[in-house]
């Protein structure tokens, strides 16, 4: 460039003006997303979980080494104050099942012929779990096995939460029964089941189809709040920070202002 040519005019945008609309879309998304996000996950855990049926259909394995000790099958409550329904092998080929309250203790079944390692299908009505769904209240145990044997039986029954309700295991160091089960608990669909919570009796895929059916309109709800949230603290804070450093430039200058007075007169001392 020659000296009489004129410099080319710099421009006044750096760097971290260009990338501040960038850095607040970025935000704005990831805001968003947490917000949906919590939302939903939030009305899921609140709509999702499902009743248990009043009689629960279960295909049970016998275990191909019994030996003469009782297995829970369904245990609900927590120490001293559970419910336990197991089953008791008399031999190789005849089983029991067992219902004991804690505290009251409960009855035996009639016994029942099967073959190891071949499941049997049960039809079970536990107190304590037609009572978790709160439409009615019974003290009715009641337990069909297809094709074979049916009985029922009145027991006492302790009340109990969806967390505590145990499928093929006893956590709780209740005496009627081992620790675990070895045969085989399943659904009907050949669900495994097997740990703590009723949510356990159902699949992931019918949980959210339940929760889909009930939450309705509401994920669309969800998402303008969440968008709405999302512009009111990115953008608005945005807003408000540069209001914040508009101040503090107008009150230097202000302040630099009034001071240059005070130094000119020391100055010129």
């Amino acid at each position: 460039m020659s000296p009489s040519e004129p410099a080319a005019p710099q421009s006044n945008t750096t760097g971290c003006e260009m990338a501040a609309p960038t850095g607040r879309r970025l935000a704005f998304v990831g805001v968003l997303i947490l917000l949906f996000a919590g939302l939903l996950g939030l009305d899921f855990s609140l709509r999702a979980p499902r009743p248990l049926p009043d009689m629960l259909t279960l295909v049970f394995t016998p275990s191909t080494h019994p030996d003469a000790r009782s297995e829970p099958l369904i245990v609900t409550g927590a120490a001293g104050s559970a419910d336990f329904l197991y089953v008791r092998y008399v031999d190789a080929n005849t089983l029991v099942f067992g219902f004991d309250c804690w505290g009251f203790g409960g009855p035996l079944s009639p016994e029942v012929k099967v073959n190891p390692g071949q499941p049997i299908v049960l039809k079970i009505a536990m107190p304590a779990l037609v009572n978790l769904a709160g439409a009615r209240k019974t003290q009715m145990l009641s337990i069909h096995v297809e094709g074979g044997m049916s009985w029922q039986a009145k027991v006492s029954t302790h009340e109990c939460s969806r967390r505590s309700v145990q499928w093929g295991c006893n956590r709780i160091g209740g005496t009627s029964c081992s620790d675990s089960l070895t045969g085989m608990l399943r659904k009907p669909d050949g669900a495994v089941l097997q740990g703590a919570g009723a949510d356990r009796y159902y699949t992931w895929g019918e949980r959210c189809s339940h929760w889909r059916q009930q939450a309705g309109w509401m994920p669309a709800a969800y998402l303008v709040v969440a968008i709405c949230g999302a512009w009111l603290g990115v953008y608005v804070g945005a807003l408000g920070a540069g209001a914040n450093r508009l101040r503090r430039r107008v009150g230097g200058v202000f302040w630099s202002s009034e001071a240059q007075p005070g130094a000119a007169a020391v100055a010129e001392k």
